[in-house]
């Protein structure tokens, strides 16, 4: 009984990352089918005379939004979870936890997601 229940909370306390896991499928689908034809890709565009034109929003940025979103998603509802556990040292720490995870794994997914 005391391994299911501990199992349990471990499940409980890694929720918010699991958001993470939930969302790279459809995004990454979402983002090669349709935001790049909307948004373009990011790659420097050339005009005849051969100066870059710079787009004003694209694939990328958007990327970087939703996983940033993610991110404070996440992060906030490590800090409705973190209600659950006894000491308030241990909410700041389990909170600022999924906060430090949450960025690095929002940079990852970013960088890994980039249009070049």
């Amino acid at each position: 009984m005391n391994k299911e229940l501990n199992l349990k909370t471990i499940i409980f306390l890694i929720l918010p990352i699991i958001l993470f896991a939930v969302l790279v499928v459809p995004y990454s689908y979402l983002n090669s089918e349709y935001i790049v034809d909307i948004f373009g890709c990011g790659c420097p565009k050339i005009d005849e005379f051969g100066n870059i034109i710079e787009n004003d929003i694209n694939a990328n940025d958007i990327t970087a939004v939703f996983w940033a979103c993610v991110a404070l998603c996440s992060t906030v509802i490590g800090g409705f979870i973190s209600v659950k556990l006894p000491k308030i040292w241990m909410r700041i720490l389990y909170t600022f936890a999924v906060f430090a995870v949450s960025l690095t794994i929002a940079y990852n997914l970013t960088q890994s997601m980039m249009w070049n």
